[in-house]
């Protein structure tokens, strides 16, 4: 079976059996002043800015404590096969996050030690994986974030299919290339740049104001912020407030 080098998706293919084995090169990539604008941001921040609406999965679990940041070079791989993984390693810039689907299949890894270590040479500045992973005491010690959906011994293939630049999903979210990644022990968000643009200020400010609180907390304060608005809300519902229950039943 051969495979397509495209320049970027959305082109026309002029042949028609290659569907599902095809390389695109190209990424619209956000400006780098953008993608840092999010750095130290926590990922419940930013994903509240979002509606709660662009968050992966929580079954996508950190094998590193690192937080992570990037822009995403995309990866679709038949199940227990990397060989367009180890072709996305090769082709990523420094900075790229490559975001794989996987199929969520368990039987095989498609990313190891090694192929996270020649990664993190190049410059890659993460991993999200669905799918399954191994060496996980290697893949910490290389040093930069990696996140999957757990660790199996039995390793891939190497046939294909598979696609690289093209829209997938992953942790039950469509990711784009370019899109920005942003994640940390709490999960993981992938942003388009427009919105990204539109919320980053708003994710910065409450974020700060969160950094604001924990010191309140941390010298002691019982409380870091107004308590008001929740029987406010009880309120506005109707919710009785009643005395001790089963009282009625003793009278």
């Amino acid at each position: 079976m051969k495979f397509a080098l495209r320049r970027k998706w959305g082109e026309s293919m002029e042949t028609k059996n290659q569907v599902g084995f095809r390389i695109y090169q190209d990424i619209k990539r956000p400006p780098q002043e953008l993608v840092e604008a999010f750095r130290g941001i926590s990922s419940c921040c930013v994903s509240d800015q979002t509606s709660r609406m662009y968050c992966l999965s929580p079954s996508l679990r950190p094998l590193t404590m690192q937080p992570l940041l990037g822009v995403a070079l995309t990866v679709r791989t038949s199940q227990g096969d990397n060989l367009m993984i180890h072709k996305a390693i090769d082709m990523a810039q420094p900075g790229d996050v490559i975001v794989v689907s996987a199929g969520g299949q368990s039987a095989r890894s498609v990313v190891g030690e090694m192929m996270v270590r020649h990664a993190a040479a190049r410059g890659v500045a993460g991993f999200v994986i669905d799918g399954m992973t191994r060496d996980p005491a290697g893949i910490r010690e290389a040093g930069i974030p990696v996140y999957s959906l757990g660790n199996v011994i039995l390793g891939s293939l190497r046939a294909g299919p598979g696609e690289i630049n093209v829209p997938i999903s992953c942790g039950g979210s469509v990711v784009m290339p370019g899109d920005i990644i942003l994640g940390d022990a709490d999960g993981i968000v992938s942003l388009r740049p427009a919105d990204a643009k539109e919320i980053v200020g708003a994710a910065r400010e409450k974020h700060e104001k969160e950094l604001a609180k924990q010191v309140k907390y941390r010298a002691g304060a019982v409380s870091a912020s107004d308590r008001s608005w929740i029987d406010k809300a009880l309120s506005e519902k109707r919710v009785p407030v009643l005395g001790r229950w089963g009282a009625d039943d003793e009278s």
